[in-house]
């Protein structure tokens, strides 16, 4: 694991300097767009608790390893780019390893993207399954 460059920046409520991470792979997840810039003597006590509900979310969706239940007919069905991605990736994943992918593997390799509602997209179709 590469190590990540720690930066400066100030609260947006109360102009406090505070540190994070330079180009944080966690950056694009809803919690980090929310709370994000905030120090900790900032934030209420229900939005602590709501930053620790989703963080504890996050880490069950990492977690969680999926299959695929059907054989995925590339030329006629039709994704949105970001899905196709993801599923592209997913599959490659498990021809090369024939090991269930976990969602943080996929969170990993695209950062950029709200990856947890790609794989909700996904199980909804009926491409992807869940195993836990």
């Amino acid at each position: 694991m590469g190590t990540k460059t720690i930066v400066k920046t100030r609260c947006r409520r109360c102009g406090r300097e505070i540190l994070t991470a330079a180009n944080a792979s966690f950056a694009n997840r809803p919690w980090y767009r929310r709370f994000g810039g905030i120090c900790q003597s900032c934030l209420t006590e229900e939005e602590k608790r709501d930053l620790a509900e989703e963080q504890v979310r996050e880490t069950n969706l990492a977690a969680r390893r999926y299959r695929f239940p059907t054989r995925i007919d590339w030329k006629s069905e039709v994704f949105s780019p970001d899905e196709e991605a993801v599923l592209r990736y997913m599959a490659q994943r498990y021809f090369y390893t024939r090991q269930f992918i976990a969602a943080a593997t996929v969170m990993d390799e695209f950062p950029d993207i709200d990856v947890a509602e790609v794989l909700h997209r996904l199980e909804e179709k009926g491409k992807i399954q869940a195993l836990c």
